[in-house]
């Protein structure tokens, strides 16, 4: 099964995915060989006192070291190959943006039904509280979905804030079961949809909680 970041990729930016046979290290060709030599002969014994002195070390290696080296098993270098087979397949970028990459975090469902993401919470409904779930941001939308069967829980725009609490009054119904101990009982009133509401404060106070799931 391939990555979905790694598919997202592929679709932005218009390149095909060829997978190696599983347990076969042979039909990887030798790209993992290539690692242990760009290790070895460009970066070995060396120490750099910045991320730009790094780059430019590996664009100068490249350059004189690597890309004129002729490999053994072909008997050509890079760079030939390069110009020969591969840069008249490449296409011109046109100004695209760069790829935007996906957030995912995978978080436990707190006791008033919310997920914590940049120190907001986020509520889903109450009766996943305790289990693992999926937080997927993309494009000012967070998603959160069950670790378990990947079904969609929640849905909210990404709030730019810090330490709020977003809810929606849905994820809430149901949490009470009507009985003789409840019935007379009113309910708090329910935050707003996606309103939101500072940390330490909740919808409903949690002895409302604790109260409905002793006589649910």
């Amino acid at each position: 099964m391939l990555n979905e970041k790694f598919k997202a990729l592929a679709n932005y930016w218009g390149f095909q995915i060829k997978v190696c046979a599983p347990c076969r290290a042979r039909t990887k060709g030798k790209v993992e060989r290539y690692v242990g030599y760009g290790k070895n002969n460009g970066l070995a014994g060396r120490i750099f006192e910045s991320w730009e002195e790094l780059e430019s070390h590996i664009t100068t290696w490249l350059r004189e070291v690597s890309d004129p080296h002729v490999v053994s098993t072909t008997g050509e270098t890079p760079l030939v190959r390069f110009e020969r087979d591969e840069k008249a397949e490449l296409r011109p970028l046109s100004n695209k943006p760069p790829f935007h990459q996906i957030r995912e975090y995978v978080r436990k469902v707190g006791s008033d039904a919310t997920v914590e993401l940049d120190t907001n919470h986020y509520s889903i409904p109450w009766k996943h509280i305790g289990e693992e779930v999926r937080i997927h941001v993309e494009g000012g939308e967070i998603v959160i979905r069950s670790l378990r069967d990947g079904k969609e829980l929640g849905r909210h725009p990404e709030n730019k804030g810090r330490h709020q609490k977003i809810t929606r009054s849905e994820h809430l119904e149901g949490i009470v079961r009507v009985s003789q101990n409840v019935a007379t009982k009113e309910p708090p009133q329910v935050s707003d949809i996606d309103t939101p509401v500072k940390e330490g404060e909740f919808a409903r106070p949690l002895s409302y909680y604790e109260e409905a799931v002793s006589v649910a």
